[in-house]
C-alpha cells in the first residue's frame, strides 16, 4: 500500500510541474541584468506533444507521463497532462486540464512567469514558474481520498524539457520519500 500511495504522491508533483509547463509556455519578454532586452518568450514554440516518466527513488518504481500544450488566440494557453498507472496511490486518474489566462493572481501568466492555484478534490496544489530562472516549484497533497500524503518539489524548465526532485511528506510532515520527474517535447 506504501508503495501504491508514494508512486501516487509523486505523480502529483508531475501533474502539478505540467500544468507549470502549460503555463511557462506563456511567459513573454523579460529584461536582461545588462539593461538589454532579452529574447521574447515564445509561448508557441513549448506547444506540442510532450513524454516523459515520474520515478519514486525510495520505493523503486515508476510510471509514464504525458503532456500536450497548446495555445488559444494570445492569452490562452491549454495543458493536458497524464499519468500512467496508480501513481496517485489509486486506480489511473484521469487526465487533468489546466487553461491559463493573460494577467496576475493565481491561474494566470504575465513577463515574469506564471502562478498556479487550484484545488485537486483533497487540497491545494500550487505551482510557481519564474521564466527568467527557469525555475518551477510546488507543493500539493494526493488527489486520492484515502492517501494522506503531501510533496513538495522543485526544478527546471525549458521550451524542450521539464524536471524536477520531490520530497513526498507523511500526514505528521515527516520526510517520507523521494523522487523525480522529467519530460521532454518530441
Amino acid at each position: 500500500m506504501k508503495r501504491r500511495v508514494i508512486a501516487g504522491t509523486i505523480a502529483i508533483g508531475l501533474i502539478v510541474a505540467l500544468a507549470g509547463a502549460t503555463l511557462a509556455t506563456t511567459a513573454s519578454s523579460d529584461v536582461a541584468s545588462s539593461g538589454k532586452k532579452a529574447k521574447k518568450f515564445k509561448p508557441k514554440k513549448f506547444t506540442g506533444d510532450w513524454k516523459g516518466q515520474w520515478r519514486n527513488l525510495t520505493f523503486r518504481t515508476k510510471g509514464t507521463a504525458t503532456m500536450t500544450l497548446s495555445t488559444k488566440g494570445k492569452k490562452k494557453f491549454i495543458g493536458v497532462f497524464d499519468l500512467g498507472g496508480n501513481a496517485f496511490g489509486c486506480d489511473d486518474p484521469d487526465p487533468r486540464e489546466r487553461v491559463m489566462k493573460k494577467g496576475k493572481g493565481p491561474n494566470t501568466w504575465n513577463k515574469k512567469g506564471f502562478n498556479v492555484k487550484y484545488n485537486n478534490g483533497q487540497g491545494i496544489v500550487k505551482l510557481k514558474y519564474k521564466a527568467k530562472k527557469k525555475k518551477i516549484s510546488g507543493k500539493g497533497v494526493s488527489p486520492c481520498p484515502d492517501v494522506d500524503l503531501s510533496y513538495k518539489y522543485k526544478g527546471k524548465m525549458t521550451k524542450k524539457s521539464v524536471s524536477a526532485d520531490v520530497d513526498i511528506f507523511d500526514p505528521a510532515g515527516n520526510k517520507f520519500a523521494e523522487s523525480t520527474f522529467s519530460l521532454k517535447k518530441g
